[in-house]
C-alpha cells in the first residue's frame, strides 16, 4: 500500500513498482480529491492520520486487501506511521525511528552532523546577524513550503511575529541546488550514490533535473551513512555559499519524487529498498546513459461513460500524416485489455490491406468494415452502446443525430485513457 498515494512520492513508488510481477499496488488516502484515485487501480480513503480512527481503519483496509508493506509517502505519515508500528498489521518500508527523529527536524540535522560537514550557519538572535538577505525555514517542514528569504532585520522581526511554526533563521545560500540520491545495504554499505542537478523547482520537487556529481558527494555520503542509521532509498540535499562551498540542507531517510532519473538508468530504488527489508539479495546494474528529467501536469479524466464497442477511423485519425497516433494504440490496446471489441470502419481510397500491413497494424481490430467514399458511416454502426472516434467533424455529426452516441477526436481521446493500465 502507497499512503498518501498522490504525492509526488507516491506516484514515483507507482511508476517503479506498478507494472512489476512481484507487487500489486494499493493506493490510499485522506484527502477526498487526492491525485492517487485517477492513477491507482485499487484506491481507497481513510481518515487522516491525526483522526482516532486511522489505525483501526489502516487495519481493516490491510486485512481486506492483504497488505504485506505500507510505503509511507510523506515525511509526517512515515513518522507516525514508525511510531505505531506495533499496532499496524503490516510492515512500514522505512528506516528505523532514531533515524527519522534526526532527518525529520533540521535542527537536529544540523546538530548531528555540525562537527562532521560542513552545514548553514544558524542564527539563534536577530542581533548576530551581520549580512542579509538570511533564509527562514521551518524546523519540520518539506516541498519548500513556509520558507522565505529575508531582507532586512524588521522583516525578520515582523515575520517571526506571525509565524505559528518553529523556524529556523539560516545563512542565505545562493548558489545551484543539488540532491544525491543514495541506497544502502541492510549490512550498513552504501550501495549506490549518484547527484543530480536541481535545475528547476516546484513544490520542493525537482521538476527539471540531470546527473551532475562532485568529488565530495560521495565522502557527504559515505559520512551521513557512517553516523545514522539507514537501510533502502535515501537521500541528501546541498546548496553552495556565496562562496561556491557545498552545504548540507537536509536529509530523506525515504524516497524522492524524482529518483526517477535513476530508475530510468536502472536502479529502482522503491523495489531495491522491499527486497532489502525482505533480506532479499540485491544488485545494482546501471546503464551509463546521459539522461534529463523535465516534469510538467498531466491531465487525468474520471468519467461515468459506458460502451462495449468501439468504431474508430483510419486516415487521419489512426494514421496521421504518414505516422501512427501512439495515443489511439494505447486506447486500442486498453479494450483489448477489458474485452472491448474495437472496429475498424473506414472508407480508406488505396489498398486498405497493404496499408494495414505497412503500418503493422494487421491484427489490431475485432473487426473490420471497408466502405466507399459515399456511403454513411452511422448505417454500419449496429451497437447502442457503442463510441465512435473520428477525425471528420461532420462524419461525427451524422452519427451523433443518428444514433445518439458519444463520438470523439483526437483532442478529445485524452479523456477516454485509463493511466491505471500503465
Amino acid at each position: 500500500m502507497v499512503f498518501p498515494a498522490g504525492t509526488e512520492i507516491g506516484l514515483e513508488i507507482h511508476r517503479s513498482l506498478a507494472n512489476l510481477k512481484e507487487v500489486d499496488l494499493v493506493g490510499a488516502s485522506s484527502s477526498r480529491h487526492d491525485h492517487g484515485a485517477f492513477v491507482f487501480k485499487s484506491f481507497h480513503h481513510l481518515p487522516w492520520i491525526f483522526e482516532s480512527d486511522f489505525l483501526p481503519q489502516l487495519n481493516e483496509l490491510i486485512k481486506e486487501r492483504k497488505v504485506t508493506h505500507i510505503y509511507p509517502a510523506h515525511d509526517d505519515v512515515q513518522l507516525f506511521l514508525m511510531e505505531n508500528q506495533t499496532k499496524i498489521r503490516c510492515k512500514v518500508v522505512s528506516c528505523c525511528l532514531d533515524t527519522l527523529y534526526i532527518t525529520r527536524f533540521k535542527s537536529k540535522t544540523y546538530q548531528k552532523f555540525a562537527e562532521l560537514l560542513p552545514v548553514p550557519k544558524v542564527f539563534k538572535t536577530i542581533e548576530e546577524i551581520q549580512r542579509y538577505p538570511v533564509f527562514a525555514k521551518p524546523d519540520r517542514g518539506q516541498g519548500a513550503q513556509g520558507v522565505a528569504t529575508i531582507e532586512s532585520a524588521e522583516q525578520l522581526r515582523v515575520f517571526l511575529k506571525n509565524s505559528k511554526q518553529e523556524y529556523l533563521i539560516l545563512e542565505y545560500l545562493p548558489g545551484e541546488e543539488f540532491t544525491v540520491d543514495c541506497f544502502t545495504a541492510g549490512s550498513g554499505e552504501l550501495l549506490f550514490c549518484q547527484g543530480r542537478v536541481r535545475s528547476r523547482i516546484k513544490n520542493g520537487i525537482a521538476v527539471h533535473s540531470e546527473f551532475f556529481n562532485a568529488p565530495c558527494f560521495k565522502e557527504f555520503a559515505e559520512i551521513i551513512n557512517k553516523n545514522i542509521e539507514l537501510c533502502g532509498a535515501w537521500f541528501f540535499q546541498l546548496k553552495k555559499d556565496i562562496n561556491g562551498n557545498f552545504k548540507l540542507l537536509e536529509i530523506g531517510a525515504r524516497i524522492g519524487g524524482t529518483m526517477g532519473l535513476s530508475r530510468v538508468k536502472g536502479v529502482n530504488f522503491p523495489l531495491l529498498t522491499l527486497y532489502e527489508l525482505e533480506g532479499v539479495k540485491t544488485e545494482l546494474l546501471v546503464n551509463n546513459v546521459d539522461i534529463v528529467v523535465n516534469k510538467a501536469f498531466i491531465n487525468r479524466y474520471r468519467h461515468n461513460l459506458k460502451y462495449s464497442h468501439v468504431y474508430l477511423d483510419l486516415d487521419d485519425f489512426l494514421i496521421v500524416k504518414d505516422k501512427v497516433n501512439l495515443q489511439v494504440i494505447h486506447f486500442i490496446f486498453q479494450c483489448h485489455n477489458k474485452g472491448i471489441p474495437v472496429v475498424l470502419l473506414t472508407k480508406h481510397k488505396g489498398n486498405l490491406n497493404e496499408t494495414l500491413k505497412k503500418y503493422r497494424l494487421e491484427s489490431l481490430f475485432s473487426e473490420i468494415i471497408w466502405i466507399g467514399e459515399e456511403d454513411a458511416k452511422w448505417k454500419q454502426i449496429r451497437h447502442k452502446d457503442a463510441i465512435f472516434l473520428d477525425d471528420s467533424f461532420s462524419e461525427r455529426k451524422e452519427v451523433s443525430e443518428n444514433l445518439k452516441i458519444p463520438t470523439f477526436d483526437s483532442s478529445s481521446l485524452e479523456m477516454l485513457l485509463d493511466y491505471s493500465d500503465l
